[in-house]
């Protein structure tokens, strides 16, 4: 019997989503080394290539605005397949949920369902299981593009306190997008009525 199409739609919109992840946590790595292990004069010139084109790190953070666009895109789009396939029977979402955390894609692979909340403060909070491989990696793609952002090194307060300002929203909004599309894959994981 074939697989639903709802599936494919599923894998292509994650391998897209995942895309985007990849090269920010790349992009971020190649920030981070360059500022802690460049040599001198690499550090001098302070410049990381992004498809062919020179970055100035101390414009890291407009690279990750663009890499928080394509976030919010794929994973809206991603968000939204799953709730085409959350409206079909168990076996297609169970399925999916297989064909996602199966893949070899990074941040799907071996995704521990995010199911369980507690509430703080009038807010619901997910909890991510330390043993999800996924959890680890999210975790250190929010500190690697926190300070790839942060700048301290021969800079002024006033920088300091922008760049750190600007790490820390643009690491929040992308947790909130990210947990947006992960806490609605783990949904395909749950059995039950469709809908």
């Amino acid at each position: 019997m074939p697989r639903d199409q709802s599936i494919d739609r599923l894998l292509n919109a994650a391998e897209l989503l995942n895309g985007v992840l990849v090269a920010a946590w790349a992009f971020a790595g190649a920030v981070v080394l360059l500022s802690l292990l460049g040599d001198a004069e690499a550090r001098k010139k302070g410049v990381v290539k992004v498809f062919g084109v020179d970055v100035p790190i101390k414009h890291a953070w407009v690279v990750f605005c663009v890499f928080t666009i394509g976030h919010a895109y794929w994973g809206l789009a991603f968000w939204q397949d799953c709730q085409k396939v959350l409206a079909k029977d168990a076996t297609v979402r169970a399925q999916a949920w297989e064909a996602l955390t199966g893949s070899k894609l990074w941040f799907f692979h071996g995704l521990v369902a995010r199911v369980q909340a507690v509430e703080r403060a009038g807010f619901l909070f997910y909890i991510m299981n330390i043993l999800d491989p996924t959890t680890l990696l999210e975790h250190g793609v929010a500190v690697l593009v926190f300070f790839a952002i942060l700048r301290v090194r021969n800079v002024s307060w006033t920088i300091r306190f922008a760049t750190g300002i600007a790490a820390v929203i643009i690491v929040v909004v992308n947790w909130w997008i990210g947990s947006a599309w992960a806490i609605m894959a783990s949904q395909l994981s749950q059995s039950g009525s469709g809908g």
